[in-house]
């Protein structure tokens, strides 16, 4: 059977300029899996943001969320503490590519 290739378009084109140029942006600083959760850090380099970026695989839930820089490792060891509820969700403007 053969896969049917899609037409790539200007929009596409351009979409793809815009992922590409957000993953360039993006820097992982850690990464973690355990127990079907998976906790990524990362830096946003032309914002100079931190995230924490949550997913839990038994649910096929996730989310990001910016944190301070100096509580950035804190974050990524405890995503699910009481400190969060002072951290506003981070809007992403592409999907996350992890």
């Amino acid at each position: 059977m053969s896969q049917e290739l899609l037409p790539y378009t200007e929009t596409r084109r351009d979409q793809l300029e815009l992922e590409l140029a957000a993953m360039a942006n993006k820097r992982e600083l850690n990464h973690r899996t355990n127990n079907g959760i998976t906790v990524i850090a990362y830096w946003l380099m032309a914002e100079n943001v931190t995230t924490i970026w949550v997913h839990d695989e038994r649910v096929n839930a996730a989310c990001e969320f910016e944190v301070p820089h100096d509580q950035v490792m804190e974050y990524f060891t405890h995503p699910f503490s009481n400190k969060q509820a002072n951290i506003k969700p981070y809007q992403q403007s592409s999907n996350h590519e992890g």
